[in-house]
């Protein structure tokens, strides 16, 4: 055996360099006893799974001495038990080195330039540099690469599971057969660099086996420059490699490209896995350019398949993870709560150590001695850098101490922590570790924190069981001597000037309860029950004005205001006209029956809401009943209605089943004020019955003497009423439920000419319906069927105050101011008045101020003062400062009021040219009537009077608080008086229109200051000041047509409107929450008009519904060309964006034998008609409601778990794209 073939010699070299080392010659290998001889081997195979290393199978045998190029090249056949030479004895051919121990110096960028000179030769192979005359070492050994440890880190972390993985190892060996024939060399292999050896795991023509690393020829190649492949065409002319145990084996020529990957974060780092290389027993010409290209194109798929792998396998073991501790969970008692997550993560981390500890010095101890500060602890990761680096270093060093930690600290205390450690090198934590680590922790702080929890609620109980009682001591001691010290200040008080001590007197005694309510509040938190959150103190409390507040808050929510005119809601208080009081706590009674409301206006679509209170003649007790016609509920769920705990619902679905946890709650609350609430009954698609029902009321009487009831008890008016025939139309529904409570406060019905109260329609004109009238103390009563009625009468004069508005749904406090009124309105104009009410009318008027010819100045106490203002505070700051400066006055807390008052002081004083009121202080936004109208309305009494006008000043909230003082007062073209500043006013362009240049000089109350007179009306120009000082507009709020209307004017006066307009003003929030919501088309054409693209922004989200084939040329002009492009462009985005988002079909699981591809297929099929359905009716008001009414039927009708999930998983996917497309005009 004198010359052996070169086809031997390298697999010769594989497999005398394998840890195995064996020595015996084998005639042939084959696939079975090549895994035997390479314990190894990461492709050995299970019995399942071939063999990966296939190719030519080739005997190997020891080489006796090195060949030589001359050597003959024939093949011989393949030799049976072909005996193993003796090594290492006299005459024998030495054995090649071998270095399994011995540490690679560390990267050093001298040697390397030294040792792999940059650039290549002429036919494209590696540049061979000099040899250094100091150079001793048979052959050149590697070094460690750039970023070793960094390399490491991302080697063990992505190949991990590799080993396992036979479908990646089979797509790897794919990618190597091809390599393989393009190359054209004897060997090709995949292989993977370690810290201490090289492992092929792929290869072909060669058996897989694991070589030392400082005897590898890859170990260089992962050392070589980005993009460069290591090409050695005749490794025997090498001196670098000649002497290598790869060439004394037989391997001539070996070309080799790194395995180079680019962590995450980084731009200029590349590190490599290993190498993919081809190699031959005979020397070969250097690779071509398009070899070279492909041979690094194709390593570099081979990490991209290795790397998405690992996400892979990561994905799957978190799922694992997750499905350990949910199965920990559902058995888990407080006692044995740490360990069971402790044994939890035991499992996911068989090879590492879990503990938990408590450290107070914030230093958590590993295993090994390591002591760790938790502020070096990096988002719950620590790693031991210099002891991995170490080991690297010294190649084999073992190590018994932890090199890496998850360590998270317990959020529940400060000093808990839950550590996983491992000591394992190749055991990489990443952020699934760390956030299922967190997850276990937070497991355990939940559990200690309800503990702490308890101890704090008891902590809290004693606290305030202590403190609260306490401090009602001196509270009750504040409040009952300022009660003494009022009742013996009554003679001080007679002494003029000496009512200062009552008022002080008067705060201490307001404060001192405030603070009892508070304290109050305070033992009302000691209890923690869901009921005993509420207040349950009682006292006596008016029930008309329960039912007032009740009914007025559901009739002022937006949900009412959205269905208004679909929904009515009727108050039927069958109550009898003495029961007025009840002893309870009103904000709570009046919580209970607002939800009762609430729940019934959420599940009534159309129809009506009848609110219904009752009380038997013995009084047992007191029913408080809602009927509405809404959804209903079905009878198998009504058992669910009041259960301790509902289950959630999504509230979006329009199923009500969300709200019955409020009413779960309110049966609690109920409970606790001595009631019971029941569901009556039920009808699916026709509504709901609920009944309050308290037991054993108490009921009293008011004992006023002053209240309506008992006035109207002591006067002669007649108690009759009479119903004007509406003709069965709009709003007699409302007319008959007013005259039945009328019933029920003692009157009668009779003809029209006998009647004090005259009943009609709001739809009823005025002066037909006061022509019918006999006698002038006769009062007619229109009812409105809603708000809006009266807001439009507020917009009209009235000719006559014997007229009332009475907007529905009329209850019982509304019913005794028409009562009040109609009692008032009798006496005053001719009625009998009797001795008691004379007598209550003689303290409500004021003494005449003089004669008719006295002089403009006055002395004080005869000038008279009206002042008009919602504020309370600021009714009381006017009247302290009229009696310091002794005017008489009079108080209104409305518009209306003020109007009346009026016109019952022009009454008493018809006489007086001066006029009624000398001075009115006006405030100019009120509810009911605003102080604009009530204006006009006084002014008009004054005219037909023929007295005097009175001087009127309307209050604006025109303020500013970085200016000084007003310096300028602007008058409206109805003698409206503003008072402004000239600097808030000169950010104006044109002077205001060039009304500030020449002002006229005015004297104003004693002070010398310059008025000017603008040509707009109050309403337009409180506007326009609104916007110029950007202030919050109070109620009741104006109308979209004088809010738009004031947008010229603003141009006019030479302000940028867009500025005004800007979306950090207040006139934006109004036009983009109120007009935007209410009269979209307007506004979008207003913000059209003047180029406001934020607010046509706004408006468009409100016109997706907009039909386009209702578009005329009048509303086309008014949008403009270019707003009726993005308007439509936005319509015809969201239909294309919908159908497009529907294309993509769910992904389907691996067929199996339950769900093959035939089942698969319909699902499929039942996407595709959904998506039909979809795109049939696809427009750009389509909600996400009604794509789950499409896609969810569908999904409950699939047999197969899995693809169940997948097709809800597409449904959800859907549902989140369609909310993220754009629902606004995108300007251009």
């Amino acid at each position: 055996m004198s010359a052996l073939p070169h086809g031997m010699y390298g697999l010769s070299w594989i497999t005398r360099l394998s840890r195995t080392r064996s020595n015996t010659a084998l005639s042939r290998m084959s696939e079975d006893n090549v895994d035997k001889q390479g314990r190894h081997l990461l492709g050995a195979t299970d019995g399942l799974h071939p063999s990966l290393n296939v190719g030519t199978l080739y005997s190997i045998v020891t080489l006796s001495d090195p060949p030589t190029d001359e050597a003959p090249r024939t093949r011989p056949s393949p030799v049976a038990a072909l005996p193993d030479p003796p090594v290492d004895g006299p005459g024998r051919p030495p054995r090649p080195p071998f270095h399994p121990s011995t540490p690679l110096s560390d990267f050093d960028e001298t040697e390397f330039c030294r040792d792999y000179p940059s650039g290549h030769r002429q036919d494209g192979s590696a540049v061979i540099p000099l040899r250094q005359p100091s150079f001793a070492d048979p052959y050149l050994f590697p070094l460690l690469a750039r970023n070793e440890l960094q390399r490491l880190t991302s080697l063990w972390y992505y190949t991990k599971f590799i080993q396992n993985d036979h479908d990646l190892l089979a797509q790897l060996q794919g990618a190597v057969d091809v390599v393989h024939d393009i190359m054209q060399q004897d060997c090709t292999s995949l292989g993977l660099m370690d810290h201490d050896d090289y492992t092929h795991i792929v290869t072909r023509n060669h058996p897989l086996s694991t070589v030392p690393r400082r005897d590898a020829l890859c170990a260089h190649t992962i050392m070589q420059r980005s993009h460069t492949v290591f090409s050695l065409p005749n490794m025997l002319e090498d001196w670098r490699f000649a002497a290598s145990p790869a060439v004394r084996a037989g391997m001539r020529s070996y070309v080799g490209a790194p395995l180079l990957y680019r962590p995450p974060g980084t731009t200029d780092v590349e590190i490599a896995f290993g190498a993919l290389c081809v190699s031959s027993d005979a020397p070969k010409p250097a690779p071509s350019a398009v070899q070279t290209a492909t041979l690094r194109r194709l390593a570099k798929t081979m990490v991209h398949m290795i790397v998405e792998r690992a996400h892979v396998q990561r994905r799957h073991v978190q799922e694992a993870m997750v499905a350990r501790l949910a199965a920990a969970l559902q058995d888990l008692t407080p006692g044995d709560l740490v360990e069971r997550r402790l044994n939890v993560l035991r499992e996911c981390y068989p090879s590492g150590h879990v503990s938990y500890q408590i450290q107070q010095d914030g230093v958590v101890r590993l295993r090994g001695g390591s002591r760790v500060p938790h502020a070096q602890v990096r988002d719950s990761l620590w790693e031991a850098t210099d002891a991995t680096l170490k080991v690297v270093l010294d190649n084999h060093a073992p190590t018994d101490q932890a090199v890496r930690a998850i360590v998270v600290r317990v959020p529940s205390t400060d000093d808990a922590y839950l550590v996983v450690e491992t000591h394992d090198l190749k055991t990489i934590f990443d952020a699934i570790d760390v956030l299922f680590v967190v997850q276990c922790a937070m497991s355990i702080s939940n559990v200690v924190m309800s503990a702490d929890l308890n101890a704090a609620a008891a902590s809290k109980d004693q606290f305030l069981r202590g403190m609260t009682h306490d401090l009602r001591t001196p509270i009750h001691a504040i409040i009952a001597t300022a009660e003494l010290l009022k009742e013996g200040s009554s003679d001080v008080e007679s002494t003029p000037g000496r009512e200062t001590p009552r008022r002080m007197l008067d705060v201490i005694e307001g404060q001192g309860n405030n603070l009892l309510a508070m304290v109050n509040s305070l033992i009302r938190l000691n209890h923690l029950g869901v009921a005993d959150q509420y207040d349950l103190s009682t006292s006596l409390q008016n029930l008309a004005a329960i039912e007032q507040s009740v009914v007025e808050g559901i009739t002022g929510s937006a949900a009412y205001a959205e269905q208004r005119t679909d929904v009515a809601v009727v108050v039927d208080n069958q109550l009898p006209a003495a029961a007025e009081l009840l002893l309870t706590n009103a904000a709570t009674l009046g919580l209970v029956l607002g939800s009762l409301l609430g729940h019934a206006l959420a599940t009534t679509a159309r129809g009506s809401i009848r609110l219904r209170t009752s009380l038997p003649a013995d009084r047992a007790f007191l029913d408080f009943e809602v009927v509405d016609t809404g959804s209903g509920i079905v009878p198998a769920d009504w058992g669910r209605v009041f259960p301790s705990v509902e289950p959630s619902a999504d509230p979006d679905d329009g199923d009500p089943s969300h709200l019955r946890l409020s009413l779960a709650t309110v049966a609690r609350v109920a409970t606790a004020l001595n009631g019971t609430l029941a569901l009556v009954s039920c009808t699916p698609g026709r509504g709901a019955h609920f009944r309050l029902r308290l037991h054993k009321p108490v009921i009293a009487t008011d004992p006023d003497p002053e209240s309506v009831r008992h006035r109207m008890k002591r006067a002669t008016l007649p108690r009759t009423y009479h119903v004007l025939d509406g003709g069965g139309g709009a709003g007699t529904e409302s007319v008959m439920s007013v005259a039945r409570q009328l019933g029920r406060l003692g009157f009668a019905e009779s003809p029209e000419e006998a009647a004090t109260i005259v009943l009609g329609a709001a739809n009823t004109e005025e002066r037909p319906a006061l022509g019918r009238l006999t006698s002038q103390w006769q009062t007619v009563v229109l009812v409105s069927e809603s708000p809006e009625e009266e807001v439009e009468h507020h917009r009209r004069r009235l000719s006559d105050p014997r007229v009332l508005r009475c907007p529905s749904p009329v209850v019982r406090a509304r019913l005794w101011a028409v009562v009040d009124a109609a009692l008032h309105n009798y006496h005053r104009r001719g009625g009998p008045l009797s001795a008691e009410s004379a007598l209550h009318a003689s303290r409500d008027s004021t003494p005449s101020a003089g004669g008719g010819d006295a002089p403009r100045r006055r002395d004080r106490a005869a000038i008279r003062l009206l002042i008009v203002d919602d504020n309370e505070i600021n009714v009381k700051i006017l009247v302290m400062y009229a009696k310091r400066r002794g005017y008489a006055h009079a108080t209104a807390r409305d518009g209306q009021e003020a109007v009346d008052r009026f016109a019952d002081a022009l009454d008493g004083r018809a006489g007086r040219p001066e006029g009624t009121f000398d001075l009115v202080l006006m405030d100019l936004q009120m509810p009911k009537m605003d102080g604009e109208e009530a204006t006009r309305r006084i002014r008009a009494l004054e005219k037909d009077a023929g007295t005097v006008p009175s001087l009127v000043y309307i209050v604006s909230a025109v303020y500013a608080p970085d200016l000084s003082l007003p310096d300028l007062i602007l008058i409206s073209v109805d003698h409206h008086r503003f008072y402004v500043h000239q600097s808030a006013l000169a950010t104006s362009n044109n002077a205001f229109d060039g009304l500030l240049v020449l002002p006229t000089r005015h004297t104003s109350d004693g002070a010398d200051i310059p008025a000017v007179s603008v040509p707009d009306t109050a309403e337009i120009l409180n506007i326009v000041l609104h916007g110029i000082y950007n202030l919050t507009f109070a109620s009741p709020l104006p109308s979209f047509e004088a809010a738009s209307s004031a947008a010229m004017p603003l141009l006019k006066y030479g302000f940028d409107i867009k500025h005004v307009f800007a979306p950090s003003t207040n006139l934006f929030k109004l036009f983009s929450t109120l007009y935007a919501h209410s009269v979209p088309m307007d506004v979008y054409c207003f913000a059209a008009l003047y180029d406001l693209a934020p607010i046509a922004s706004v408006a468009s989200r409100h016109l997706l519904s907009f039909p386009f084939c209702t578009l005329d040329d009048a509303l086309a002009k008014k949008m403009g060309p270019r707003y009726l492009r993005l308007l439509l462009r936005l319509h015809l985005g969201r239909k294309a964006a919908l159908k497009r988002l529907l294309l993509p079909q769910p992904t389907m699981h691996p067929p199996n034998s339950v769900c093959g591809t035939a089942e698969q297929q319909t699902v499929y099929s039942a996407w595709a008609l959904a998506s039909a359905d979809l795109a049939r009716d696809a427009c750009p008001s389509t909600t996400s409601q009604d794509i789950r009414s499409v896609v969810y039927p569908i999904a409950i009708g699939l047999g197969c778990a899995q693809c169940k999930l997948s097709f809800v998983d597409r449904s959800l996917r859907l549902i989140a794209e369609w909310a993220a497309v754009k629902m606004t005009i995108v300007t251009e």
